[in-house]
């Protein structure tokens, strides 16, 4: 959850964690982005962290998504059936 502050005076006058998705929280960002506002990002949501291959019987388009992610062109990973895509991830790529 980000953390927006506004500083007044070399010291932080606020400090807000909107709720992520609500009202409050698009009009802290858009605070953020504008330099004239005084607020800033202080605390921005932390990356995703990275999941692995999605399960055997996901839907191709999911391990379209996740072969693309890995470096494989997006026409090819769409040119392949999904137990093609699999079979491309399982067991470090050996079949």
């Amino acid at each position: 959850m980000p953390i927006y502050e506004r500083s007044s005076g070399g010291y932080v006058a606020e400090r807000v964690s909107p709720m992520p998705g609500s009202e409050e929280a698009e009009q802290m960002a858009a605070l953020a982005e504008d330099p004239e506002s005084g607020w800033r990002c202080a605390e921005p949501d932390p990356a995703p962290e990275p999941s692995g291959p999605p399960a055997k019987n996901a839907s191709t388009e999911a391990w379209v998504e996740y072969a693309v992610s890995q470096g494989i062109e997006q026409s090819e990973a769409e040119g392949l059936k999904r137990d093609e895509l699999v079979a491309l991830f399982e067991d470090g790529g050996e079949s």
